[in-house]
């Protein structure tokens, strides 16, 4: 029967339907039955009905309203990719450079003080005894790291170790990648400790009591944002990320996976989002990964003869939850997808099952009530019975489509207790005058 729940829902539907201007029609709306189902096979197989006119009519009508949000992202799929590119390069700089001037703050604070390096000391002096000490001594990493042993025996300041800890940190990345002069497992473990080193003598530096005032706090402020901003992307399970940004040739098709990841993991997709975060507003990083995604979900759900499909759009939604939770309102999102959801399958029945000639010649001369009075009771049945049959398809699809036969099929649901299977003479009554108001507009 047709209860409150089935009103909220189809209330809901209708919204969805005005928002995106797609017609919705009852058995959109109320679902199932064996009525519905009878009304909807003659509707879709009678003359004159026009029943399969208005579910392609329909049918266009999404795949128009899906266009029409793609395009309001504002970013065309053509530009998308570098769009997307140029936001987070600009994201990662903007960090980067924030990063910079807090530690300058830093360093401004310390001003010219010399920081205690006895720690780091001791470090270099270890590893270099080690490596000069090894079967087959690796002159670059010796000679590096007597000089850096050799400039440590100055005092420095705070600014001078952060440039040393940045050096450092380039001659390890380098190691890893092999494409330096320090290269070998020997070198990266070194420059490891010396790197863990400077950072601990800064700190010590920066948050003992003897400190200058303020130092402690900027400190604190600088690492803790190198920390969660910048080093998350620097890591090397991030790289997918980093690559699909900042690599030309590889980059769109890393994208493209990115954002067609399936499932509902936000991981990587978080990763990304983040970093359009802080500038999307100015370069549409954002609206450039929803392009992508729209795009790609209207292909997906459109043929070789450029048909759309409802319930693949939805289908494909659903697939992918993840990325339609960090790019888009997933509320919003979650309506459009339960809407396509609906009419998806009664726009394929009827699009997909047209009527064939042996069906037309069948009902054009439905003479027993049973094709359609056994469904639908009362007046309708009897002009089918009684050699009307030919309205037959324009009064069942009127009974589907019309406002009027909308509304009445939903007030006998209600009023009949739940029995949703039938419908007295009133509709019959209501419906069985062509031309009417009843045979007019949307459910």
């Amino acid at each position: 029967g047709i209860n409150a729940a089935d009103d909220a829902a189809a209330t809901q539907l209708r919204e969805v339907g005005r928002e995106l201007d797609v017609p919705v029609y009852q058995p959109d709306l109320y679902p199932g039955g064996a009525t519905t189902t009878a009304m909807e096979n003659i509707a879709a197989t009678a003359p004159l009905s026009n029943y399969v006119e208005k579910r392609i009519a329909q049918q266009g009508a999404a795949q128009a309203a899906m266009q029409r949000k793609l395009a309001a992202t504002g970013v065309t799929p053509a530009d998308a990719h570098q769009v997307l590119q140029d936001a987070a390069q600009t994201s990662l700089t903007a960090r980067k450079a924030l990063a910079g001037q807090s530690y300058d703050e830093v360093s401004r604070l310390a001003s010219t003080a010399s920081v205690d390096t006895a720690s780091l000391q001791q470090t270099i002096g270890t590893a270099l005894q080690r490596a000069e000490s090894a079967a087959l001594p690796d002159s670059a990493l010796v000679g590096k790291l007597t000089q850096m042993r050799d400039w440590l025996s100055t005092p420095r300041t705070f600014d001078e170790l952060r440039e040393l800890r940045s050096d450092i940190g380039g001659l390890l990345r380098d190691a890893k990648q092999g494409t330096g002069a320090l290269v070998g497992d020997r070198s990266t473990r070194f420059l490891g400790q010396a790197k863990d080193a400077v950072e601990r003598d800064l700190r010590a530096f920066a948050t003992a009591d003897t400190a200058p005032a303020g130092l402690n706090n900027a400190w604190k402020q600088a690492d803790t944002f190198y920390r969660e901003q910048v080093v998350p992307f620097k890591n090397p399970e991030n790289r997918t990320v980093i690559n699909a940004l900042t690599n030309q040739v590889e980059g769109d098709a890393k994208l493209n996976a990115l954002l067609r990841q399936r499932g509902s993991a936000t991981g990587r997709l978080g990763q990304l989002e983040s970093m359009l975060d802080d500038v999307q507003h100015g370069t549409q990083g954002r609206a450039a990964a929803q392009t992508l995604f729209l795009d790609e979900a209207i292909a997906k759900a459109t043929n070789a003869e450029g048909a759309f499909s409802p319930t693949k759009f939805a289908t494909y939604l659903d697939a992918h939850q993840g990325v339609v939770n960090t790019f888009f309102d997933p509320a919003e999102m979650g309506r459009i997808q339960q809407f396509m959801g609906r009419i998806g399958p009664n726009i394929g029945n009827a699009v997909a099952n047209p009527p064939t000639g042996r069906q037309l010649l069948a009902s054009s001369q439905i003479v027993a009530p049973a094709a359609l009075g056994a469904s639908i009771a009362g007046p309708v049945g009897a002009l089918v019975g009684g050699g009307a049959g030919a309205l037959a398809g324009p009064l069942a699809s009127s009974l589907l489509t019309s406002n009027v036969g909308g509304g009445l099929y939903r007030g006998v649901g209600r009023a009949m207790g739940g029995v949703r299977e039938a419908a007295p003479v009133a509709i019959g009554q209501a419906i069985a005058r062509p031309g009417s108001a009843a045979m007019q507009g949307e459910a």
